[in-house]
């Protein structure tokens, strides 16, 4: 199984991958089953929202992995899978 930090870089390069908590599926990045981050046309959002202390750490190793710019997210619900962009 792959670290959470693998699954951030599989993200950051469009490519899938897996870890215990994380998902990638190229253009987007989930934690358990909320989106966190993702990209369209042509940018990349980050979910900002606090959920727990395992998401939060996450979203920490998103901004340290992705370095690039991205467009932050108003508080997104739980479990949302929908588009980030419907949320800045």
């Amino acid at each position: 199984m792959q670290s959470n930090e693998s699954v951030i870089t599989a993200f950051r390069y469009w490519n899938e991958a897996k870890s215990g908590s994380m998902t990638s599926t190229g253009d987007r990045l989930f934690s358990y089953n909320t989106l966190i981050a993702e990209h369209k046309d042509g940018k990349t959002y980050f979910n900002t929202t606090k959920y727990s202390s395992t998401t939060s750490k996450q979203q920490t190793y998103c901004k340290r992995i992705l370095w690039i710019d991205f467009y932050t997210t108003k508080p997104v619900p739980l479990n949302t899978q929908s588009d980030l962009a419907d949320y800045v």
